[in-house]
């Protein structure tokens, strides 16, 4: 089982800001800024409790 640490929740974190930014960033002018919010809001209510990490889609 491989360890947590608090440099892989940091970049876990930045990961997913990053992720969530480039999710966004497709949908500026299809959403409102209304819908955004929402949009961040389940993003990270989704990913919570998940650690992102740089790698191929799949890969374990």
């Amino acid at each position: 089982m491989e360890t947590t640490t608090m440099e892989k929740v940091k970049e876990s974190n930045r990961l997913k800001e990053k992720a969530c930014n480039t999710c966004m960033g497709k949908l500026n002018g299809v959403l409102s800024d209304g819908e955004m919010q929402q949009f961040r809001e389940a993003f990270y209510a989704a990913s919570e409790g998940y650690l992102f990490r740089e790698g191929t889609p799949g890969q374990k």
